[in-house]
């Protein structure tokens, strides 16, 4: 059942990630001291490109999905995946995530569904296209369906995710839990939140 529609979005797909994003897994890659096989993984262009990225900039969505691709690999587990997007959503989205929060808390009115209402401009501070449509489904739970995104179908970036959705929605609750209820096509991932 679907009560209503927070987030109505445009389709357009993913072009780029911030650049910020991917920086900051490598330091996850370094600190737990995979950078030798994630080097060694990448070809020598590749490489290049990699070592030569800064903060800030846009990165393409195929170099995107080489670098996710390989970090599938290097780090299997999923709960590792869930616990390395707990530490990203606390970095990245650190400032975003202290700019809404003030603005709703200003205005008495932070919510979960208020933060869910503004989840397309967290998307947009990390990735340029993708569609991100969001539902509430009950009076304490929302579907969140990404679709247009390559990198969802990466286990470990779509993971990262579930960390990440659920410290956004968790802004507005005491607690928010998401976890994946399917991938239905290809670059799409449906994820359920509930909260209280």
């Amino acid at each position: 059942m679907r009560e209503g529609i927070l987030v109505p979005d445009r389709n357009t797909p993913m072009t780029h990630l911030r650049s910020t994003v991917i920086v900051n897994s490598m330091r996850i890659v370094r600190d737990r001291s995979l950078d030798a096989e994630y080097w060694e993984a990448l070809g020598p262009e590749s490489e290049e490109f990699f070592r030569g990225l800064v903060a800030q900039g846009w990165v393409g969505v195929d170099r995107a999905v080489e670098h996710y691709s390989i970090l599938d690999t290097l780090i299997p587990n999923p709960l590792d995946h869930y616990a390395i997007g707990k530490q990203a959503a606390e970095k990245l989205q650190a400032l975003y995530i202290r700019t809404v929060s003030t603005l709703l808390r200003a205005s008495g009115a932070l919510t979960v569904e208020r933060v869910l209402g503004r989840l397309r401009g967290a998307f947009d501070r990390m990735m340029q296209g993708g569609t991100v449509t969001v539902h509430q489904t009950g009076p304490k739970d929302a579907e969140i369906l990404l679709e247009d995104m390559p990198l969802l179908d990466l286990p470990y970036f779509r993971n990262n995710l579930v960390a990440w959705l659920s410290a956004i929605c968790g802004l507005g609750a005491t607690t928010a839990r998401t976890r994946i209820i399917d991938t239905p096509e290809p670059g799409a991932c449906r994820y359920r939140v509930a909260w209280v």
